[in-house]
């Protein structure tokens, strides 16, 4: 009984050194795999730590071609200077409000030859809508609202025409209503001022206020002709009315002028004055007979031939 106490003592110490020796192995790998991460994980810290980068600014979406760049339309990332594409920018504020001249995709570097500036020629195009054209007016910067009108605003364009036979009875009229604005410019025109003639001074140069506008295309020439010929002024739209724009003076089909785009003035008539009438005196004619007084003594006659 002793012996075999002994031998099943034995075979359960030796059990329990093998499990216990297996449950070594197995945390020792454990051990060895986690210090392996932790080493490769410092390995790559260093070596990013080593590495340069800089901000470049990338789209976050897909945009098309003429699409205009807004902040929630870009982000900024972090590029390794080695791998930095040419003309791209580190900062939003440098590309908001900017044209892209090229399709961007989602995660792309926004650089400088894929945008422009939204009033360039390239912009301007690209900003038009399918079937509408753009043209540049001057109008009234003193007078109407002109200097606070931006691009994308929305305003009414009002004529004032007093030459011609509207000189003494100058009339304003509501040409167009709700139009966008693509762009806003000055243009420097010659000073027109007779004195200057009178003087004999050379005519110098003025800045004069000029908007470009989207209309449709059949009222590009009513625009031209009244740009030419009468004072413009502009009336600011509220930025959420978004109406059909729509033209108050429809020209004359045949053609136009500016009697067809404004009514013929109206003459004041004067209260009729009373006409005095001047009368002659009428005398009687004139005889042409001869009188002659005949005495014969104390008397006196006249005979007539």
């Amino acid at each position: 009984m002793t012996e075999s106490k002994g031998l099943t003592g034995k075979k359960m110490n030796r059990k329990q050194s093998v499990i216990f020796f297996l449950v070594a192995i197995i945390f020792a790998s454990m051990a060895a795999y986690v210090s392996r991460l932790w080493i490769a994980s410092e390995a790559e810290n260093a070596q990013r730590s080593q590495i340069k980068t800089a901000s470049v600014v990338v789209a976050v979406q897909n945009m098309k071609k003429g699409h205009v760049l807004k902040k929630t339309d870009l982000a900024v990332q972090q590029w390794p200077l080695k791998n930095l594409p040419k003309g791209f920018y580190s900062r939003i504020i440098h590309v908001e409000e900017k044209l892209t001249q090229q399709e961007i995709i989602k995660g792309q570097a926004i650089v400088k030859s894929a945008i422009t500036d939204n009033n360039s020629a390239f912009g301007l195009s690209s900003s038009i809508t399918d079937g509408k054209r753009a043209i540049t007016i001057p109008v009234d910067e003193v007078v109407g609202v002109a200097g606070f009108v931006q691009p994308n605003d929305r305003v009414d364009v009002i004529a004032t025409v007093d030459i011609g036979p509207y000189k003494e009875f100058p009339t304003t009229q509501m040409m167009l209503q709700n139009v966008k604005v693509l762009a806003v410019g000055e243009k420097i025109i010659e000073d027109k001022n007779k004195n200057n003639k009178k003087k004999k001074k050379s005519p110098k140069p003025i800045r004069v206020k000029v908007v470009t506008l989207e209309v449709e295309p059949k009222d590009t020439q009513n625009l031209a002709l009244i740009s030419s010929q009468c004072r413009l002024h502009l009336a600011l739209c509220h930025e959420n009315m978004i109406l059909q724009k729509k033209v108050v003076n429809e020209a004359v089909k045949k053609g136009i002028n500016i009697q067809s785009i404004f009514p013929k003035p109206i003459k004041k008539k004067m209260g009729s004055r009373k006409t005095i009438k001047k009368i002659k005196k009428v005398l009687p004619p004139k005889n042409n007979l001869q009188i002659v007084e005949v005495i014969k003594g104390s008397t006196r006659s006249q005979v007539n031939f």
